[in-house]
C-alpha cells in the first residue's frame, strides 16, 4: 500500500513567494497541487474559520493550508482531518508529514517556547493523534516529542497507522 502523503500549501509564507506547495522534496512546482492548495487555503469552514484540509483520492494526497496566523485549535483540526481522511478513504498504513521541509521553508515563526515550526506542528500532531483515540508506547499525549520516525500508533478498535513526521534535532 502506498503512503498517505501530506503537503502544506501557503499563499505567501514560504520564501515570500506566492502559491507554494511543500512536500517531502521541499517546495515543488506542481500546478495541480497548487490549484487545489488555493482552494483549500481559501475555503471557509462551518465554524467560519479560513482554511480547510483537502484530500485528493485516490492519489493518497492531503493538502494542509498553512499560515503563521492560524490558531492552535485550527491546526489541530487540520491534523485530525488528515487522520479521518486516512481512516475513511485512503486507508494507508503510513502517513508522511514533511515537517523538516516545512521547517526549512518557514522563515517567520514566533511561537513562544518552540524552536521551530516543525516541532510545533509535531507537538500538535501528537495532540491530534490522541484526540482521535490513537496512542503509542512511550508517547505522552501532551508532552514534547522530538520526532515520529515510522512510529506505530493504534486505536482500541485495532486501527493502526505509522506516522513519519521528522522535524529534525
Amino acid at each position: 500500500m502506498r503512503n498517505h502523503l501530506i503537503y502544506f500549501y501557503s499563499s505567501t509564507d514560504f520564501y515570500h513567494k506566492q502559491n507554494q506547495i511543500i512536500g517531502l522534496d521541499g517546495i515543488i512546482d506542481d500546478l495541480e497541487l497548487i490549484e487545489y492548495g488555493k482552494i483549500c487555503y481559501n475555503a471557509v469552514g462551518n465554524d467560519g474559520s479560513i482554511g480547510e484540509t483537502g484530500t485528493m483520492f485516490p492519489k493518497n494526497i492531503t493538502i494542509i493550508p498553512y499560515s503563521y496566523l492560524y490558531k492552535e485549535e485550527l491546526i489541530i483540526k487540520h491534523l485530525e482531518d488528515v487522520l479521518t481522511a486516512n481512516e475513511k478513504y485512503i486507508k494507508a498504513n503510513a502517513i508522511d508529514f514533511p515537517l523538516m521541509e516545512l521547517k526549512k521553508a518557514v522563515r517567520y515563526f514566533n511561537k513562544r517556547d518552540w524552536c521551530c515550526v516543525g516541532h510545533y506542528y509535531l507537538s500538535l500532531l501528537n495532540v491530534a493523534l490522541h484526540n482521535k483515540g490513537y496512542s503509542s508506547e512511550g508517547v505522552n499525549p501532551s508532552g514534547f516529542v522530538s520526532n515520529f520516525n515510522n512510529k506505530l500508533f493504534t486505536k482500541t478498535d485495532s486501527t493502526k497507522v505509522k506516522i513519519n513526521a521528522w522535524a529534525g534535532i
